[in-house]
């Protein structure tokens, strides 16, 4: 059995929160297991903890502790954003903020997610595994104030998830004080993406002020001013445009 989201309606949303907290502590030992997930049963006092995730493999489990951290990133954020002081931090600073409310409270639990690694790196979960980490970006990137609609959406999505993914491995592996080096490492990442960004920007100015071709007349093809982009712009539509992923108005 798949595991089966339901994010309006979920009549056992609460037991599997609790569920998948309390089976974090017993992942590193019992694996992303029905054993784990028994033990955690009887520590969160919930009965019918077979029933809620009757037929589930290890993938179902994962994607339960994934939708957990994702509603606690949703409410961390939303705490955030009614400070005073979010509204006078630039947007570097909100996004590390949302990357930071997104890892830092399961820092304790790292060896199960550790073990997490190969079952979503598996093939037949990579679809999934992408929609998820989507939802991560996308959440992060609303709070700090994003509403584009164009190619940017898609970009900045794209960008972040190159200071994203490199921070969730360093920060699986960091054994310093409070993971004092993985944010650290977060702001140089922000800083290359930064880079990277101001980049892609003077490549947009530079396609819509000469033309692809030399000898091309710019107001006769209208194409010109997008050619460089196009490949690109392919690319993240096949990445992030799956099912729900696409620009909200």
């Amino acid at each position: 059995m798949g595991y089966l989201r339901d994010k309006t309606c979920d009549p056992f949303r609460q037991e599997k929160a609790l569920l998948m907290r309390c089976m974090l502590k017993h992942v590193p030992r019992w694996g992303w297991s029905k054993a784990a997930l028994l033990r955690a049963a009887e520590e969160g006092g919930v009965d019918d903890a077979e029933l809620i995730f009757a037929s589930a493999r290890a993938y179902d489990y994962v994607c339960a502790a994934f939708d957990t951290g994702e509603q606690q990133l949703a409410a961390d954020l939303q705490k955030a954003q009614q400070e005073e002081a979010w509204s006078s931090l630039a947007v570097r600073e909100k996004v590390a903020r949302g990357v930071r409310l997104r890892l830092e409270p399961w820092s304790e639990e790292r060896p199960a997610f550790r073990r997490a690694v190969p079952i979503v790196m598996q093939p037949q979960h990579l679809l999934h595994t992408t929609r998820y980490l989507y939802e991560t970006l996308d959440t992060i990137w609303r709070a700090a104030g994003d509403r584009s609609v164009d190619h940017n959406f898609y970009t900045k999505r794209a960008i972040l998830a190159l200071v994203y993914v490199p921070t969730l491995f360093f920060w699986l592996g960091d054994r310093s004080e409070e993971c004092a080096e993985t944010w650290i490492f977060l702001a140089k990442r922000i800083d290359q993406a930064l880079l990277l960004g101001r980049r892609v920007g003077k490549l947009s100015v530079k396609s819509f002020r000469k033309p692809f071709c030399r000898g091309r007349d710019p107001g006769t093809d209208s194409r010109a001013p997008w050619e460089r982009l196009r490949l690109a712009a392919a690319l993240l539509r096949a990445t992030f445009v799956k099912g729900k992923m696409h620009a909200k108005p």
